[in-house]
């Protein structure tokens, strides 16, 4: 936009706005105004409100998966024949390093004797898998995880509090969130052999909720039950009671009356003079039962450490400023009229009415854009889009979903710096949009994960829309930048009568997509091109 357009904009908004005021102090329009400053309250709690709900579910969605994926890995045929039958055990460390490179989520998966000496053991380093040799492997019998998990009977889940990984009597550095899941291992004569232990990666919860505030208004904060916090702090606030120093930075200490609140409410939406604070309580305890129950699962008991989480979504005071601004001037405006102005008073108070309006206006609408539209790409944030794919669904349209992720983005990130990242995600968005209608809707769900709504289009429309999504990406990659543009996709359709299993069909795509990553990826793949990079080849790795 030109800037004698956005000039010219708001001297015709003043001008307008300027008349607009003398009629309506005269009519005692600052009521209105004021039921205005309510409804943009409420815009930012409803915003609030889905957040916390996407944030939980996410968490429950991820902790199912880590029991779903203890299930088969304790249950798969090679594991049990290795179990019962002393088959050769690289059969099964060749089948765990598969699954860590596929999920990238376990720092380890191991089996232990009823000893706890580990017979099995897989790691996950720096995105690669390691079967670790015999010489290796190490007895565990004194740690907490195998003294807990050897206690349970069938059926019987161990789950560990989530706290930062321990080496050598130190925090391991870089800080690696770990949350421990273990279940007794049984023979075919039902005698217990050892356990089952897999390390979960809790950055990867992280990564989900931080890039899920990133996307909107409001921080987004998982606490657990005394205060202290495990994501969306400062980081020198987080896991403050891991480190010696850190044992007074809790929410309970910053916001003590809030706290109070929200341990006795467990769920709920309020202000205070601190801002807005929506919330929402996890027991993965409750959650994971429920779960297993439902699906009438063998595994029915979840024995956990005395976890329960709080997801806060807070707002600061800071972010109403201008709604709370306004109201205390119309309500000023509203007692000085009840005494005798002269006229110039009066055309001065309404002039500078016009002026604050003017500001208001720019400021209320940059609050409504942070509120919707991911502040990097332009695309709906995840809790808008949502909220609109919903709506599309009740109104009985025809939907098909495409789940998108950039691949490569972190290897940007560490090899270029994060303003190539920052350009491969804007690059990658503007090809697509270029390439749906107006009326698709183009989600970005957090970090490198996006989501196409295509609306009333048949199957056939989307495989060629995404084609020549294909084709344009093929072109931009021959243009001079350090990177490649590489995504994978999934597809799902949503019929009229599928209405009610958004959430399933969005992990169908999801599925689909890490299915096309798997095939695309290569151990040596990178989307990092050597040739601007090294000069030495003219091939991309």
């Amino acid at each position: 936009m030109p800037k004698t357009f956005k000039t010219d904009n708001y001297f015709f908004s003043l001008l307008i706005i300027f008349i607009l005021t003398m009629t309506i102090l005269v009519l005692s329009l600052s009521v209105y105004k004021q039921k205005d400053v309510v409804n943009d309250k409420n815009f930012l709690e409803q915003n609030q409100a889905a957040l916390v709900k996407i944030g939980r579910d996410l968490t429950i969605s991820e902790l199912e998966q880590i029991v779903t994926d203890i299930k088969y890995l304790n249950t798969s045929p090679l594991f049990l024949e290795y179990l019962n039958n002393g088959m050769d055990k690289n059969n099964v460390e060749n089948e765990w390093e598969v699954f860590s490179r596929t999920k990238m989520k376990y720092d380890q998966l191991r089996y232990l004797d009823s000893e706890g000496n580990e017979l099995l053991r897989v790691n996950f380093n720096n995105g690669r898998p390691e079967i670790i040799p015999e010489d290796r492997l190490q007895n565990k019998k004194d740690r907490y995880y195998f003294t807990e998990t050897i206690k349970l009977g069938p059926g019987e889940i161990y789950m560990s509090k989530f706290d930062l990984n321990i080496e050598g009597n130190l925090i391991e550095q870089p800080e690696k969130p770990m949350i421990r899941f273990g279940v007794p291992v049984f023979d075919k004569k039902n005698v217990k052999r050892g356990v089952f232990v897999a390390n979960y990666l809790g950055e990867k919860i992280r990564h989900k909720l931080i890039n899920l505030a990133d996307s909107t208004t409001g921080n987004l904060q998982l606490i657990n039950k005394d205060g202290y916090w495990l994501a969306g702090q400062d980081k020198e606030k987080e896991w403050g009671f891991m480190y010696p120093g850190r044992e007074k930075h809790t929410f309970k200490n910053l916001f003590p009356s809030e706290w109070e609140r929200i341990t006795k409410e467990k769920k709920g939406h309020f202000f205070t003079q601190n801002g807005s604070f929506t919330f929402d309580t996890i027991n993965p305890k409750e959650e994971l039962q429920k779960m297993l129950r439902n699906e009438g699962d063998t595994l029915s008991e979840i024995n956990v450490s005395d976890i329960q989480w709080t997801i806060v979504c807070h707002i600061s005071d800071k972010i109403f400023y201008y709604a709370n601004d306004k109201n205390t001037f119309i309500l000023s405006i509203k007692k000085t009229l009840q005494t005798p102005l002269i006229t110039i008073s009066f055309i001065l108070l309404s002039l500078l009415f016009s002026v604050i309006s003017v500001l208001y206006l720019s400021g209320n609408n940059k609050i409504k854009i942070m509120a919707t539209y991911d502040a990097m790409t332009g695309c709906l944030n995840r809790a808008t889009g949502m909220r609109m794919l919903e709506d599309l669904i009740r109104q009985k349209n025809d939907i098909i979903i495409c789940f998108i992720d950039i691949n490569g983005l972190k290897e940007i990130n560490d090899v270029l710096g994060h303003e190539q990242g920052d350009a491969l995600i804007l690059n990658s968005v503007k090809i697509i949009k270029e390439n749906i209608r107006e009326e698709d809707l183009l989600i970005r769900l957090g970090g490198d994960e996006f989501l196409i709504c295509f609306v009333n289009m048949d199957i056939d429309q989307v495989n060629k829309t995404w084609l020549r999504v294909l084709d344009k990406i093929k072109l931009a990659n021959e243009e001079d930048k350090p990177y490649i543009i590489s995504l994978s996709h999934g597809i799902a359709e949503i019929k009229k009568s599928d209405r009610n299993m958004l959430d399933e069909l969005i992990r169908e795509a999801d599925i689909m997509m890490y299915e096309e990553k798997r095939s695309i990826k290569s151990p040596d793949f990178s989307v990092i091109k050597k040739k601007l990079i090294l000069g030495q080849s003219d091939n991309v790795i």
